[in-house]
């Protein structure tokens, strides 16, 4: 696995926590700062990164939807029970060791050169 495509799956395990309540906004903005270090990069990932402590709790529930949009990742709603049950079911197919194979999960160069991840969806 790529450090790309662990970071993507990063990202997206945090934002599926703090849908459902078990992590911080912040830890998502992390998640992000840690993608773009990894080589991740798309206009909305860029703008959740930026997000300071103080600005998290506000604004991570209006950029993430896109920031994971724009990497072919899934959003789940906050506070919705549609949402939180995906959330935990698409946490539960993954133990902390395992990892989406190269065959279920690509990652792509945009033409502008920079890495994007595109349907990480896991078996």
């Amino acid at each position: 696995m790529t450090s790309t495509e662990a970071a993507a799956i990063a990202l997206q395990d945090h934002a599926a926590l703090w849908s459902m309540g078990e992590i911080r906004a912040s830890d998502v903005v992390n998640a992000a700062c840690d993608a773009l270090v990894a080589g991740l990069d798309t206009p909305g990932l860029r703008i959740l990164a930026a997000c300071t402590r103080a600005e998290a709790d506000y604004d991570v529930h209006h950029l993430l939807p896109e920031a994971l949009d724009e990497l072919g990742l899934t959003f789940y709603p906050v506070a919705s029970e549609a949402g939180q049950e995906a959330a935990a079911r698409s946490l539960a197919r993954r133990t902390p060791h395992a990892a989406c194979s190269p065959e279920s999960s690509r990652l792509g160069s945009s033409p502008s050169g920079s890495t994007s991840a595109t349907d990480m969806s896991c078996p």
